[in-house]
């Protein structure tokens, strides 16, 4: 019987939660059991599947292989122009119109100003930015 340690757990289930890294053997009852084995690895940013192991796939997964397979293996190469957004500490938001409008529109969109209530859609953006009642 293994003794526990500090923790009361034995050592073996201390050392299964160091890695997630899979063990020669557990690869071997997989070949051996004949079941399907897919490897996943990481490398320069994008992830690679090899079916190297896999003595037969199912056709579901040949087929998004095979749907997939122009799929670029690196990323692209570093051009001249790399577009991001300076960000300044403690900076505040603009309060001004989000769009531009002409005089006519801008007096009508005035008028429903207060009536603007918070959106949970995720796909829209209001033509009025209203401050919160405490600034965040």
């Amino acid at each position: 019987m293994k003794e526990p340690t500090k923790s009361g757990k034995s050592n073996r289930q201390e050392k299964s939660k160091e890695s997630l890294l899979v063990d020669p053997r557990e690869v071997k009852k997989v070949l051996m059991a004949l079941r399907e084995c897919l490897n996943a690895f990481p490398t320069n940013m994008l992830l690679h599947a090899s079916s190297s192991f896999v003595i037969s796939l199912p056709t579901s997964m040949t087929y998004l292989l095979k749907e997939f397979n122009d799929t670029p293996l690196q990323l692209p190469p570093l051009r001249g122009i790399e577009h991001h957004i300076n960000l300044s500490l403690g900076a505040t938001l603009p309060n001004g119109a989000a769009y531009r409008t002409n005089y006519k529109e801008g007096k009508e969109i005035s008028k429903w100003e207060r009536w603007v209530r918070e959106s949970m859609s995720p796909r829209a953006m209001p033509v009025i930015l209203v401050p919160k009642k405490y600034g965040i």
